[in-house]
């Protein structure tokens, strides 16, 4: 599904950047079905075996889990200043080397917003009434 997206529907013909709404619907549902079947062997079968597993309990992947909204945040950003910066466009430019420099910036810019901000803002959580409503007792 992977290679259907990168190699043939998600790239578009020479200078065209607009796809047709099934090309785009293709191209998403596409990604679901990457994203669910690289989650279904963690999901189910033995919580302790599997490369899945053992790839999510990586300390380099808990750390992006940690920092993702971050990368959430910054990536788009991040991305349109490195075109910007190297006087570029989205499909003119050396896709591995864009990839890397706003990988490694927006790592770095999520984690500090990360220390900075987020976790100064998490640790206010307890001060926080619970707003959610009292389960109903059954007698």
């Amino acid at each position: 599904a992977f290679l259907a997206i990168s190699l043939w529907i998600g790239k578009p013909p020479r200078g065209q950047v607009v796809y047709t709404f099934w090309e785009d619907m293709g191209i998403h549902y596409m990604y679901l079905a990457v994203a669910l079947f690289f989650l279904l062997p963690g999901i189910f079968g033995p919580q302790r075996d599997g490369g899945v597993r053992r790839l999510l309990r990586s300390p380099a992947v808990v750390f992006l889990g940690l920092i993702s909204y971050g990368l959430y945040l910054w990536n788009e950003t991040l991305m349109e200043k490195y075109i910007e910066w190297t006087s570029s466009t989205a499909f003119n430019t050396s896709f591995p080397v864009m990839l890397l420099a706003v990988f490694v910036a927006t790592s770095v810019v999520a984690t500090i917003s990360y220390v900075v901000l987020e976790r100064p803002v998490l640790s206010l959580k307890p001060w926080v009434p619970d707003r959610r409503p009292a389960r109903a007792t059954v007698a």
